[in-house]
């Protein structure tokens, strides 16, 4: 009897310790998102289920394959003192991805210092990317601020590409403001490009130590930006396509105000982020249907089309100028030669004909000659 009861302590304690293994090593397996320092909530966790990535101790990518359209992810960097707006404003980007089925990366602590966890976070996922198979990895990141909320979820972002059709490899789109190059949202393409672009960014202020950037990493992004390996293949687009802001910064001839329809608004600058991002959300919540349109009753894809029309068109008139000028230069370089060489021909009689009368005149002036003549 005592043995019986011996037996079955054992085994209990074997099953309470085994259960007690199998927690520690599901809970070291999974995201932590407990201790995170953006809580999701409810909403969020379902969301995150094949769409979302977050994770503390590096990215887990979940992608849905499947559609011929170019596959787009989101990615952002979350954390800070902020917390109570960043989690609303995030909870639109989840909506928006949730709609439209594109995988949404997350980071919610620090890879490196200051403002330059962007670019670290964003190389970090590229080069994850670059590791898989064409038909595996996405095609293009869209990078978004955390201080960014989408107003209309149903814009997709492949209304922003270039046209394959389009007369040169584009490899980031961007926007400009007041200020210069804003790069609180872009769009950049999985590529080696990317890698290199995103590497020079990093390297900027180790290999330039005394040049002042005022804007820190997005300074140095606009200082690569100016290499013509980096500068031809991307592409300024209109602020109100996707990086508009509140206001338009008092400019009158570009506007960067956001206008209902369009697909997010960007609280750039603004020092109470919490109470801005507050107030638009509860704009959006209050009545959806003043700023939510499907893609069709919105001008983006006629304007969008006509941009890209107009830069091709501008191209070909660049190219032609071009080819103008260059056989316009062969037409000069080829009368030049013409005017040497006839110049050339003419010397050359005149040295062939010199000799001739020098020995002539040598004859006529020998004493030998006059002396049998």
């Amino acid at each position: 009897m005592n043995m019986c009861r011996i037996y079955k302590a054992v085994v209990i304690f074997i099953v309470v310790i085994t259960i007690f293994v199998l927690a520690e090593e599901i809970t070291r397996l999974r995201p932590h998102t407990e201790h995170a320092a953006l809580k999701l909530g409810s909403k969020a966790a379902s969301i995150r289920q094949g769409i979302v990535s977050i994770h503390n101790s590096g990215w887990r990518t979940l992608i849905t394959l499947g559609s011929s359209a170019p596959a787009i992810g989101k990615i952002t960097v979350a954390h800070g003192k902020q917390n109570k707006g960043y989690q609303q404003a995030l909870s639109t980007h989840l909506a928006h991805a949730e709609v439209h089925q594109y995988p949404m990366f997350l980071l919610n602590h620090k890879l490196i210092d200051g403002l330059w966890n962007k670019e670290a976070a964003l190389l970090d996922v590229v080069l994850d990317q670059l590791t898989r198979s064409k038909s595996e990895r996405l095609e293009w990141l869209m990078w978004v601020d955390a201080d960014t909320v989408i107003m209309n979820k149903q814009i997709p972002l492949e209304v922003f590409l270039p046209p394959l059709s389009f007369h040169k490899e584009v490899n980031l789109l961007y926007t400009k403001d007041w200020n210069g190059l804003n790069n609180g949202v872009f769009f950049l393409r999985v590529s080696p490009w990317a890698m290199e672009f995103l590497s020079s960014i990093l390297a900027y202020r180790t290999f330039r130590p005394d040049e002042e950037l005022d804007f820190t990493e997005q300074s140095a992004m606009a200082r690569v930006l100016e290499l013509d390996q980096y500068g031809h293949h991307a592409v300024e687009c209109p602020p109100q396509w996707f990086n508009a802001y509140p206001n338009d910064g008092g400019d009158p001839i570009v506007h960067y105000d956001h206008l209902p329809g369009q697909l997010l608004v960007h609280f750039a600058g603004i020092g109470d982020k919490t109470e801005a991002i507050g107030e638009w959300v509860g704009k959006l919540e209050a009545n959806r249907s003043h700023w939510e349109m499907l893609v069709g009753s919105t001008n983006y894809e006629q304007q969008i089309m006509e941009f890209w029309d107009g830069l091709d068109e501008e191209h070909a008139i660049q190219q032609r100028l071009k080819e103008e000028k260059e056989r316009k230069e062969k037409e000069r370089e080829k009368e030049q030669n013409m005017k040497t060489n006839a110049t050339t021909a003419k010397e050359g009689v005149g040295q062939a004909v010199e000799p001739h009368a020098q020995k002539a005149a040598d004859r006529s002036n020998d004493p030998m000659r006059q002396l049998w003549d």
